[in-house]
């Protein structure tokens, strides 16, 4: 047993802590009350199982890091508890082998350690060992294969159509050519034509399995699970079905039941690569195998299998009745209630008073409260404005700050000249970009015009003048060898060349259709050019039936604006912002350019200047939708084009591609002078 301390005040771990709480909710009802455990100290099982727990040893010491690591590190704060991480020493979690439980779930019934912090799953036989807190995970079981690998290009030739369609051409083609062989043309091959070069074009990848029952009955790949893992538990327990062939499949090549080892992701990188196995694992593990395959390559060599085997669900796990199982399942339940929002989020009960929040700005404060053994009280400002300089006037939280009223502002605030005059910041918690929300991009649905749109126009005035001119050509040529043979009395001859202009051009016309039946036939010169008109004319019906093929096929879109200086010249779309906000400020006074034309557009349309209450983002939705470039943080933004997905489940909104402001940083703001500035720094 390998057992080791966690020193906990180190600068990765608060780093790590703080992540935890940018990415767990959490509930104000938590906030208050709880357990203390006066310092007790636990000893806390785990494993080094990526992305969940990372655990490296460097020399004599170790550092630990992970989602789980920071559940851990949370929940030490939270209840006043120190602890011991223990290593269990066959490095398996744990499976009932001859009627005795190994790895941390035999640690935990032996009492060997209090808590197994790692990604648990509760399974009907640790249930009858084992206490589980709740969930703190939920993630598909998958299987890890080889990438989709391109089909076989030798068989494209007749791969454009399927074998009932090739069978009806080749009869119907015979019973044209024996019945009505005075009308018998062949099939127009511009469609297969154009079908053939896209399928050669375009790789087909096939996906090597993509079932559980393809698993199970193939021949290429072998399955692969983890020793006592809980993957390997499923298959080997399964009495009917594909998992129990997988099981069986475990059964006859015990190799392929890896050791705790491979939980190594380093190690398992090595057998996904061979291109021969399929690995039964979690989703999050599966991802991070496709990254590191993909960082070490540059070239993607793994996919997951399309089909998801189960569900599964991640717990801490205890011993049988253990005193700490409804005090863990408390804490990070506090933790894992509500979706992360950007910034700040509030919520009100029907009376106005503050129900509930969130966000990770609020997170923050509340770590800084546990750091720093504070508590505090949520003042929202009476004009809901972060705050500007009106007629040399503050207003918002900037003017609440200003005369004392509040001790803090907790707040996405931007520093500028004008605010870092009237109070502190702290240092950046967060790299800002301004982003503007835009209309997503229109469809050209015009295809009456789509006939010329493979080519543009300086390639039809070319093909038009190559068509004037091999009609001259082969009207000059012609008439010339009639000339030439009339000099020598060869009437035939001259009857039969001395053709008309209107005869060549129809001749180069319906070759660049395909439907030219008739081909001069005079001298040398006459019929070399004609050759290469054949020759340029395949080549150009072909380029030109793949390319319409694609554009009728496949959806083109474009941006309603492209740039800020399109934006600021448009008719279409109107420049909104948040009123009292950096980027308001930062267009109104801009003194040239297309900023200055977008604050321009502000001061004539006021309304465009939207008041506190569009901060609530369904009420901005509703606001900007389809009318109004919203310009604001990019984070603002992710989130209402996500709401505004999940309302229609249709991609209405998008960005504009143009970066037009310089990267913001983003503070707390504290009063001029305040002493609280240096300890918030620190923390």
């Amino acid at each position: 047993m390998e057992f080791f301390k966690i020193r906990l005040y180190q600068q990765r771990t608060w780093i790590g802590i703080l992540i935890v709480f940018l990415f767990v909710p959490y509930d104000a009802e938590c906030s208050h009350g709880g357990s203390n455990l006066n310092g007790l100290h636990l000893r806390i099982a785990s494993l080094d199982v990526r992305p969940y727990m990372s655990i490296e040893k460097n020399q004599s010491t170790y550092r630990a890091d992970g989602i789980v690591y920071q559940i851990i590190v949370w929940l030490s704060i939270r209840y006043n508890f120190t602890f011991s991480l223990v290593l269990p020493p066959d490095g398996t979690f744990g499976a009932l082998v001859n009627h005795t439980w190994n790895g941390m779930i035999g640690m935990a019934i032996n009492n060997q350690v209090e808590i197994i912090a790692a990604p648990v799953v509760p399974s009907l036989d640790r249930a009858k060992v084992l206490d589980f807190t709740t969930t703190f995970s939920e993630e598909p079981m998958i299987c890890l294969i080889p990438a989709p690998e391109p089909d076989n290009s030798l068989s494209a030739i007749a791969k454009p159509y399927d074998y009932q369609v090739g069978l009806y051409m080749i009869v119907l083609q015979d019973i044209l050519t024996n019945f009505f062989s005075h009308n018998s043309d062949d099939f127009d091959p511009n469609i297969f034509t154009g079908v053939l070069i896209s399928y050669l074009t375009i790789p087909k990848m096939q996906p090597i399995v993509e079932t559980t029952e393809e698993l199970a009955a193939s021949t290429r790949l072998h399955v692969v699970a983890i020793k006592n893992s809980i993957f390997e538990s499923t298959l080997l327990q399964s009495t009917s079905g594909p998992l129990q062939s997988l099981g069986n499949q475990l059964r006859q090549h015990p190799g392929n039941s890896l050791p705790g080892d491979y939980y190594n992701l380093n190690k398992l990188l090595e057998t996904a690569l061979l291109g021969k196995f399929g690995i039964i694992l979690s989703k999050s593990q599966a991802e991070s195998l496709i990254n590191m395959s993909w960082k070490k390559e540059n070239r993607c060599r793994l996919s997951i299998m399309r089909e998801k085997i189960q569900s599964t669900r991640f717990c801490f796990a205890l011993p049988k009745k253990s005193p700490y199982s409804k005090l863990i399942s408390e804490g990070y339940a506090c933790l894992s209630t509500n979706q992360i929002r950007p910034y700040m989020h509030i919520e009100h009960d029907l009376k106005g008073n503050i129900l509930k929040l969130d966000g990770f700005v609020y997170q923050m404060v509340l770590w800084l409260s546990v750091r720093f053994n504070f508590t505090f009280t949520v003042v929202e400002p009476k004009d809901g404005a972060v705050g500007a300089l009106v007629n040399n006037t503050w207003n918002g939280m900037i003017h609440m700050a200003i005369i004392r009223e509040v001790d803090l502002v907790a707040a996405p605030v931007v520093p500028s000249s004008d605010r870092i005059r009237v109070v502190d910041f702290s240092i950046s918690y967060l790299d800002e970009q301004a982003a503007c929300l835009i209309p997503a991009p229109t469809f050209d649905r015009n295809k009456w015009t789509a006939v010329f749109r493979p080519f543009n126009y300086t390639v039809w005035l070319m093909i038009i003048f190559s068509l004037l001119s091999i009609s001259i050509i082969t009207w000059t040529t012609t008439n010339a060898y009639a000339k030439w043979c009339l000099d020598r009395s060869h009437i035939p001859a001259t009857l039969r060349f001395q053709l008309p202009f209107s005869q060549n051009f129809l001749f180069a016309f319906g070759t660049l259709c395909s439907q030219s039946k008739w081909i001069p036939s005079s001298s040398y010169s006459t019929r070399i050019a004609t050759s290469s008109w054949c020759l340029m004319s395949a080549v150009l019906v072909y380029a030109f039936s793949s390319c319409i093929i694609a554009y009728l096929t496949i959806p083109k879109s474009y941006l309603l604006v492209n740039s800020i200086e399109e934006l600021a010249n448009s008719e279409i779309l109107q420049v909104a912002t948040l009123k009292n906000s950096i980027f308001e400020t930062t267009l109104l006074q801009s003194n040239f350019g297309p900023l200055k034309n977008l604050g321009d557009s502000l001061r004539k349309n006021p309304e465009n200047r939207l008041t506190g209450q569009y901060y609530n983002q369904a009420k901005l939705l509703d606001k900007v939708f389809g009318r109004l470039a919203l310009i604001t943080g990019k984070l603002q933004l992710d989130m209402l084009m996500e709401l505004d997905y999940r309302k229609s489940r249709r991609c209405d909104l998008t960005l504009l591609p143009q970066q037009f402001m310089p990267i913001l940083k983003t503070c707390l703001a504290l009063p001029k002078g305040s002493t609280y500035t240096h300890l918030i720094n620190l923390g």
